[in-house]
């Protein structure tokens, strides 16, 4: 199978914020692994949450900031921009913000689920 940009199907999952897919393979809400890209708008922030699977993040375009921590708070964070590549374990606190629109391609394990609650 060969996707091409001109060939992704982008879907609005966040109106306010501005926040959309385009999976690629698999299916982010079922079980099992999947590739999809996301965009986020810039001066889009996402506050300290943690995952339940590993994910694996490639940015293709655009600039932010990652802070890791319970607390962290994204102006704190490491800057990164087009090419870097972010390894979040399972249970990672992070959270991040987009200094330049960004889109990114996510490798992970459905079903995707984020979560702000401290144990």
């Amino acid at each position: 199978m060969i996707t091409t940009q001109d060939n992704l199907n982008w879907i609005v999952i966040d109106p306010a914020a501005g926040v959309s897919i385009a999976p690629l393979v698999g299916d982010p809400q079922q079980a099992g692994p999947y590739t999809a890209r996301f965009r986020f708008p810039k001066g889009y922030e996402d506050g300290a949450h943690r995952h339940t699977v590993d994910e694996f993040i490639t940015i293709l375009k655009g600039r932010g900031r990652m802070a890791f921590g319970e607390t962290a708070r994204p102006a704190d964070g490491e800057a990164w921009g087009p090419g870097s590549f972010l390894n979040l374990p399972a249970g990672n606190w992070h959270s991040f913000r987009v200094d330049e629109d960004l889109e990114c391609e996510v490798h992970s394990f459905g079903p995707y689920e984020a979560t702000t609650e401290r144990a």
